[in-house]
């Protein structure tokens, strides 16, 4: 064989090794990626376990627990799934290699994009984000495929290519496992500011404790129209969980593992957001309760959630909006609440000691307490339980805190501390031990605990007064949230326009604490002494004073212990989710794009067959018979095909010598291809 020919074979074989190693690493770090942010893994341990519908089934049941977990997305899962789901994602990486296969070959830059956008839609669409290896190894994975297919010729520059771009993702998995900490603090810093662009954020930042100034910037932030107009406190954002330094909701994964009973207590009636007007349905009749139809307009607060009142009946158009630990509406990521429509009754909130009362009293009385209180109480009791477990509780460091500035936390061997105890005790120490205070001046130490510096300093606005209340409270055994929203107050109700539309001005921001009254749900209670008197509250002598009445009523229906009773738990009904539809779309878009990028690879594979068959046939039947006999033995070579010696050298005098060729030596070498093309056939190893 000729060096030439050598040379020529040996370059062939390595851009063949080329484009495989540059498709290979393309489909695995594609995969990587996606399976990384979906939940799901492939290892030697479980790669032919489960079979390929069930394990489809069950990886799909994996996915849907893994976006409820992360962002609370309720998807549909099914019957019939494996334990194992191994050999589906086998079978998938496999395809996946396939079609980067034909992708490389293609030389079709764009095709790229079936292996990049699939990881970028499922952390746009779901908000499950690829580790920062997998990423660096899918980004350089796709610049060294693009490398290779737009190298024509040439082993060094593309070998040199692979090894710089192997070396880069190297550095950079390293410095992302050394830096992980720092680069999840600026993405979740980066993520948490586009999501204020989007939606908007309130002036009191969800209960961020660093903020030492209270700005309230000027302007409306909600319009409300209610068909009676009242006073009302507009919870916004609600907080569970406190850091040290500012509040956040608990974590979806709680609420995702709770949503079984929360969803099926729901669907039996048991409306945790309003059930505060609920317990009023039970203690008095239709007309001291009222209906208020309210719409509001979202003209410039946060818009990420529905601002609604403690006395919420009936959701309206909220109704189709999911419901997070049963009292917080959100919608789909990208969804912003602009205007919606729900039903109030009159304001309880005022009331809402009297209403607890007589709910105690009702459901203590076998001939007062009907079949449908004692239904409401059975569904309670579960959502009771779900409010002592997550909402009840101070950490080991904030407890011993507490305890150093008011003292012990009473006695809880048979409960929490009473309520008006406990209400009376807090309000008291923070009038008498604090200040009010929108300016905190400049921070003593960073990183410092901002409760400890609120109650060292003795001073704060209503962020500070909240936040050490509602952990005062659970101190004290009683479930209590921390609450931003807005007030309505009743000069503002009183001034209503004709149409009976309130405009809620953004310097109406407030924070404040509420608690949860086992059977009655959550009220709100004003504990910044500068809002003393701004809003109507409930009588405090009235109702909770009564504490034989209380501790009655809790010993009988169990506080924080969910049901006495060996009924089963109720079951919900299978949620019908608007990320099913994203879902579902986002894999019929991927399907239809790889058949499509398949068929438009296949039509171009063709056509250019087509397009080189004809070339070729004039070429070596039009031109003169020098350039016809070295082009065929050109594409001898390309082809693999072994001519004798004699054809190599009339391919080579052609090639390399100024000697002419004539006609008939044409028709040599076509005959000599013909008779190589079937002799492969008769083999089956033609290969071109």
């Amino acid at each position: 064989m000729s060096p030439i020919l050598i040379r020529k074979t040996s370059n062939r074989i390595w851009k063949k090794i080329a484009n495989g190693i540059a498709a290979l690493l393309l489909a695995v770090s594609s995969f990587c990626c996606i399976t990384g942010q979906l939940g799901l893994k492939l290892t030697f341990a479980n790669a032919f376990k489960g079979g390929i519908g069930s394990g489809l089934a069950c990886a799909w049941n994996t996915i849907a627990d893994t976006l409820g977990s992360s962002n609370y997305m309720i998807v549909r899962q099914y019957a019939g799934a494996s334990e194992e789901y191994g050999l589906f994602l086998l079978l998938s990486l496999i395809v996946m290699i396939v079609v980067a296969v034909f992708v490389v070959k293609s030389r079709i830059g764009w095709l790229l994009l079936l292996f990049v956008l699939p990881p970028i839609l499922i952390g746009l669409l779901c908000g499950l984000y690829p580790a920062w290896g997998e990423t660096a190894f899918l980004a350089v994975s796709a610049i060294f495929a693009l490398v290779i297919m737009k190298m024509r010729e040439g082993l060094f520059p593309a070998a040199v290519t692979g090894i710089l771009l192997a070396a880069v993702m190297g550095i950079l998995i390293a410095a992302g496992a050394s830096r992980a900490p720092a680069l999840n603090a600026v993405e979740n810093g980066l993520s948490e500011s586009i999501k204020n662009a989007f939606y908007g954020m309130d002036d009191l930042q969800h209960g961020n404790l660093t903020v030492r100034k209270r700005s309230v910037r000027e302007g409306t932030a909600l319009e409300v129209t209610m068909s009676e107009p009242q006073s009302m406190y507009l919870k916004g954002f609600t907080g569970a969980t406190f850091n040290g330094q500012e509040w956040s909701d608990l974590s979806n994964s709680v609420y995702y593992e709770n949503r079984e009973v929360l969803e099926a207590i729901r669907g039996e009636g048991f409306h945790a957001a309003g059930q505060l007007a609920q317990t009023a349905t039970f203690s008095y009749d239709e007309e001291a309760v009222g209906e208020n139809t309210i719409t509001v307009t979202n003209t410039g607060a946060d818009q990420r959630y529905a601002f609604v009142p403690y006395d919420i009946l009936e959701d309206g158009t909220l109704s189709d909006v999911q419901l997070k630990g049963g009292t917080e509406f959100f919608g789909t990521p990208g969804k912003r609440f602009r205007s919606y429509t729900y039903t109030a009754s009159s304001n309880q909130v005022d009331n809402w000691t009297d209403a607890a009362a007589r709910l105690f009293t009702q459901a203590l009385n076998a001939e007062l307490c009907t079949e449908e209180m004692q239904d409401y109480l059975r569904l309670e009791s579960y959502f009771n339980k779900f409010v002592y477990e997550n909402f009840g509780k101070v950490s080991k460091a904030e407890h011993n805190l507490l305890s150093q500035y008011i003292g012990g936390s009473g006695d809880q061997s048979k409960g929490h501390v009473g309520y008006k105890t406990a209400i009376k005790a807090i309000r008291s120490y923070l009038e008498n031990n604090f200040i009010y205070t929108e300016d905190l001046g400049a921070r003593t130490a960073a990183g410092k605990n901002e409760l400890k510096d609120f109650l060292e300093s003795g001073k704060g606005y209503d962020v500070q007064f909240a936040t050490a209340a509602t952990l005062m409270f659970r101190y004290f055994g009683i479930p209590a949230r921390y609450v931003e929203g807005y007030l309505i107050t009743p000069d503002d109700a009183a001034g209503a326009d004709a149409d009976g539309t309130v405009r809620v001005l953004r310097e109406h921001v407030h924070a404040w604490t509420e608690i949860y009254i086992d059977g009655v749900g959550f009220v709100p209670l004003e504990v910044t002494p500068e809002y003393y008197g701004v809003m109507e509250e409930a009588d405090m002598e009235t109702g909770i004073s009564n504490e034989a009445l209380v501790r009655e009523f809790q010993e009988h229906y169990g506080e924080g212990g969910g049901s006495d009773t060996e009924e089963e738990e109720p079951q919900p009904a299978q949620p019908e989710s608007p990320v099913v539809k994203i879902l579902l779309s986002i894999l019929v878009i991927l399907a239809g794009l790889v058949v499509l990028a398949l068929l438009v690879f296949l039509c171009i594979r063709l056509l250019r067959k087509i397009r080189e068959s004809l070339k070729r046939r004039r070429l070596f039947l039009k031109s003169d018979p020098k350039t016809a006999v070295a082009a065929i033995y050109d594409y001898m070579e390309s082809c693999g095909l072994h001519p004798g010696e004699d054809i190599v050298a009339l391919g080579n005098l052609a090639a390399y010598s100024p000697q002419k060729i004539k006609e008939n030596e044409r028709g040599r070498m076509l005959e000599a291809l013909k008779a190589l093309k079937k002799s492969r056939q008769k083999t089956g190893s033609l290969s071109q």
